[in-house]
């Protein structure tokens, strides 16, 4: 596989979906609806990466079965990959994260922009979901991979400072963060966390 040499041997892409929807069919409660993409079409040469984590993407429910799908794919891909799955920590137990470990998963993906559809949760709200899943991740080593809005991060930057630093904070699509949002002292306090480290 033809790699580019632009970018360094080893290099990660950290943030890619697949979509087989005659497989995999979408939630009926979305904000898109896009085209089948399969692993085997990943653009290595556009990239120059063959290492890939796949997100589970938030129209493709709550179920890790579309992510597992893709991670069982790795060897006929031609890739390394990793899975950031949306798990419901209050329903899984240990051996069951277990078991998405072996299979490729590093992570949880929270997807906590409402799009229209209800309403937009805060940074109290996230801060729970996140602290849940922080206790039983340290263990593993695991990520948890945040898609919330710039004032969400501003409010949890304490939790995040004091989090197990065993699990590591994901800002998903560049922290929410909206044009004219980089002058607001959320987004100050945003910044401060990726220099400290607390924070990709």
């Amino acid at each position: 596989m033809t790699r580019n040499p632009l970018v360094p041997a080893g290099a990660w892409d950290t943030h890619t979906h697949v979509f087989d929807p005659e497989k995999f069919p979408y939630s009926n409660s979305r904000s898109y609806t896009p085209k089948a993409a399969q692993v085997t079409e990943y653009p290595v040469k556009t990239t120059g990466c063959t290492c890939v984590v796949i997100v589970h993407a938030s129209i493709q429910g709550s179920s890790p079965s579309a992510l597992l799908d893709t991670l069982n794919k790795a060897q006929s891909s031609g890739l390394t990959l990793r899975g950031l799955a949306t798990i419901d920590i209050d329903n899984t137990t240990d051996a069951e994260l277990d078991a998405l470990h072996a299979a490729g998963v590093r992570g949880a993906r929270l997807h906590e922009m409402s799009w229209g559809h209800g309403a937009q949760a805060g940074g109290s709200q996230i801060g729970r979901k996140v602290a849940a899943l922080a206790e039983r991740f340290g263990r593993l080593g695991w990520a948890i991979g945040v898609f919330c809005d710039i004032r969400a991060w501003a409010s949890m930057a304490e939790q995040i400072r004091t989090m197990d630093p065993r699990v590591k904070m994901i800002a998903d699509h560049f922290g929410g963060t909206f044009p004219g949002e980089e002058k607001t002292p959320e987004f100050t306090t945003f910044l401060e966390l990726v220099r400290e480290g607390r924070l990709s």
